[in-house]
């Protein structure tokens, strides 16, 4: 027979003793080991009683003195080895799991190189690390020759990555107050958390241990509560990303210290705890992406509205249509007046960001718009529909006609000057079409796609087309 006490022990010692070199007995009074001095640790503490084939009673008593409940089982070595095969293959799909995602965050690291980008690889080993402690195979992977290791790891590794994660959040909210206050409150906190692993390392206050770490995460995540209610106040971006990464990281810590879960012999608490946890680590670095990609603070109120574009700061799809809303009112105001559009496609672009990367396409992009803001002047109202299409509209007199074509003419040369670190023109296959007319009720979203297909329909070298109204 085996007796296994399974599930996901959180549990400091276990009343038992064993004489060096000799086999299990009986507990006394007072005497606490490790989990990790079990003769078979991991997720299923198990010590194997020699039994003789007889029937006999077994009376099992376990004085459980942690904060969650241990289950207890007395089964056939069997049965045994079958649970704890499956339950090993579980934990090894959630530990994959992160490793995964830590790589993902190696690979961010080495593209970004900034600081942020470094505190989400910390972030992600330190969440493996913790859910490798909480299932107790650290004593056997990590750390085999110091038995004490395996549950102080349990306070150490959840106080660090509480640390981090703050560091990490601090770093991604927008619009905060400005001030020192963000360097000395991560100082704070490293300097408590510092402390909790100093305090919940000490025998003597075992009892402490517990509450110091519940106390010291709450705090943490009530002051990231309240960055969150400060930064979406004052108007700050990505917080849906924020909130969400914030709630996963509180899922895996109730789903960790609430009771365990068991199923057909498998404890779940720490595969669901992993996950969450792992999926806080995923959703904080596509914000960091976002950001890195489109900047902190760059268009605030109007980018968040999708009046203007994230990257360029011109004018979305959705601005363009309002703005050409109100050139078309002016035009029911004057006489003598016509609207004209101007559309610059960009053949090549998501193939060159397919092999180049968006930070390199990105960094041509905003050249780009820098040259038609130049090139057009403040008569134009310019915007980037899509990764590969820039618009312009004006109202231009009847008599200035004839200087669209001109402005065409000067947006291709201004455009072609654009070659660090690609050639506009050439590597992106720049397409001009421009048209005159548009006139009250013209459908604008049909205007720009006919524009799009007679300038990707251009061939023998030529770039610019007028395209003529269909009506």
């Amino acid at each position: 027979m085996a007796a296994a006490l399974h599930g996901n022990v959180t549990a400091d010692t276990i009343p038992t003793v064993r004489a060096e070199g000799h086999a299990w007995s009986s507990a006394r009074a007072g005497h606490r080991v490790p989990l990790a001095d079990w003769p078979v640790y991991g997720q299923f503490p198990t010590f194997l009683p020699p039994m003789i084939k007889r029937h006999l009673d077994l009376k099992i008593v376990v004085e459980d003195t942690a904060t969650s409940n241990a289950h207890v089982a007395a089964w056939p070595r069997s049965r045994h080895d079958e649970v704890k095969l499956r339950q090993a293959n579980l934990s090894g799909v959630v530990i994959g799991m992160g490793l995964m995602t830590l790589v993902i965050c190696l690979i961010s690291a080495f593209t970004q190189r900034t600081r942020s980008s470094g505190l989400g690889v910390a972030y992600a080993a330190i969440a493996v690390l913790t859910v490798i402690a909480f299932d107790d195979y650290g004593a056997s992977w990590l750390y085999p020759d110091w038995p004490r290791l395996n549950d102080d790891s349990k306070v150490v590794f959840p106080v660090l990555l509480t640390a981090i994660l703050f560091w990490w959040m601090l770093r991604q909210f927008d619009r905060l107050p400005p001030g020192r206050w963000r360097d000395r409150s991560v100082s704070t906190v490293i300097a408590l958390a510092l402390l909790v692993i100093a305090f919940g390392v000490q025998e003597t206050l075992l009892p402490w241990r517990w509450p110091l770490l519940a106390g010291f995460v709450c705090v943490c995540v009530a002051a990231m509560v309240a960055m969150w209610i400060v930064s979406w106040l004052r108007g700050g971006r990505y917080l849906a990303w924020l909130a969400s990464a914030l709630a996963l990281f509180a899922a895996s810590l109730v789903v960790a210290f609430a009771d365990g879960v068991v199923w057909n012999g498998l404890e779940m608490k720490s595969a669901g705890a992993g996950c969450a946890l792992f999926g806080s680590v995923l959703v904080l670095r596509h914000a960091q992406f976002q950001r890195l990609r489109y900047g902190r603070d760059a268009l605030g109120v109007e980018a968040r509205r999708g009046t203007r574009d994230r990257l360029t700061a011109l004018l979305s799809y959705r601005g363009l249509h309002q703005e050409c809303q109100r050139m078309q009112l002016r035009l029911g105001a004057g006489d003598h007046q016509t609207l004209c559009a101007l559309l610059l496609v960009l053949c090549n672009a998501d193939r060159t960001g397919e092999s180049l990367g968006f930070e390199l396409t990105d960094e041509v992009l905003l050249q780009l718009a820098s040259a038609m803001q130049a090139a057009l002047g403040e008569d134009w109202s310019i915007a980037r529909l899509s990764k590969g299409h820039f618009a312009a509209l004006a109202v231009v007199s009847q008599a200035e006609r004839e200087g669209v074509a001109v402005a065409a003419s000067r947006l291709l040369a201004a455009c072609a000057r654009v070659t660090s670190p690609l050639d506009v023109v050439g590597d992106l296959d720049l397409r001009i079409a421009y048209q005159c007319g548009l006139g009250l009720g013209t459908d604008l979203s049909h205007v720009l796609s006919e524009m799009d297909d007679c300038g990707r329909a251009l061939q023998g070298g030529k770039r610019i087309i007028e395209v003529v109204p269909s009506h």
